[in-house]
């Protein structure tokens, strides 16, 4: 995709982001920028020739960052949970996954679909001035072709919409009241 479930081309459209969870910070740069078609394609191209392809157990996708859970190289029972961008002195996690367990092709997303998503979760969530926002992908609660689209604010209002990775909304549930 060309975001990575963070993905937007619409940057000046969308409210402020975050650049970790909760935290409001700068909008990022093209090449930074997960929910653009530039940074999204640079993060996959890092996932190619750094982790052997697209293919992950899961990815939680913020505007400047992403946490990926990738499958070890010499074990698939094993995982490991990487940043992106690498980040010096950030120590991987390590997990065990089952053999059959699902699996996501980051490259199969439509993150065009998923730009779109986002530039409208705010309004659909009723989330009013967004301070976080991220992209789910994959891990055993979700099934692979789904992801969800978190949008959280500063008073602890936050909803999620579930949709296909072709942007076909499956489910919203918005703030109460």
């Amino acid at each position: 995709m060309g975001l990575v479930a963070t993905m937007c081309g619409i940057a000046s459209s969308r409210p402020a982001v975050s650049t970790s969870p909760g935290a409001a910070g700068a909008p990022p740069s093209a090449d930074t920028d997960l929910f653009g078609a530039t940074g999204w394609q640079a993060m996959l191209g890092w996932l190619r020739s750094e982790h052997g392809g697209t293919v992950v157990v899961g990815a939680t996708v913020y505007p400047t960052y992403a946490r990926i859970e990738i499958v070890e190289p010499d074990d698939a029972r094993h995982t490991r949970r990487v940043a992106y961008p690498p980040r010096s002195g950030a120590s991987d996690l390590t997990g065990n996954r089952k053999l059959d367990g699902p699996l996501v092709d980051l490259a199969g997303v439509d993150d065009a679909a998923v730009r779109a998503l986002l530039a409208t979760a705010p309004e659909r969530l009723r989330v009013s001035d967004p301070t976080s926002t991220y992209v789910l992908f994959g891990f055993p609660t979700r099934p692979v072709d789904q992801i969800g689209v978190y949008v959280a604010n500063e008073h602890r209002q936050s909803g999620m919409l579930t949709a296909t990775v072709r942007g076909e909304v499956l489910s919203v549930s918005p703030v109460e009241g």
